[in-house]
């Protein structure tokens, strides 16, 4: 198992070294056309799996694609803004 710190979102600001993910917190977030939904997953052991939604937005309501547990984290935050950044990375190589 790998466990890493998303440190490197430039989304989110950074307050007392923590990363702020008020805005993603149960929130949709448009990105390129896509409605990305992150979403940390707390495990029985006490880490939180990063997982993710993406829907291309369109008047026909696209096809989503989902993805469970892309990586585990020690802290909610982590997760969540890896899960997002990890979505824009995906969109953006699927353009």
């Amino acid at each position: 198992m790998t466990l890493r710190v998303a440190s490197d979102v430039p989304a989110f600001s950074h307050a007392r070294g923590d990363i702020d993910c008020q805005k993603i917190m149960n929130a949709h977030i448009r990105y390129k056309g896509y409605e990305v939904a992150p979403v940390a997953q707390r495990l029985p052991n006490g880490l939180f799996a990063a997982n993710l939604t993406i829907e291309k937005t369109s008047a026909n309501h696209g096809q989503a694609y989902s993805f469970d547990a892309l990586d585990y984290f020690f802290d909610e935050e982590h997760a969540l803004a890896y899960a997002f950044r990890w979505g824009r990375m995906w969109i953006d190589n699927h353009q």
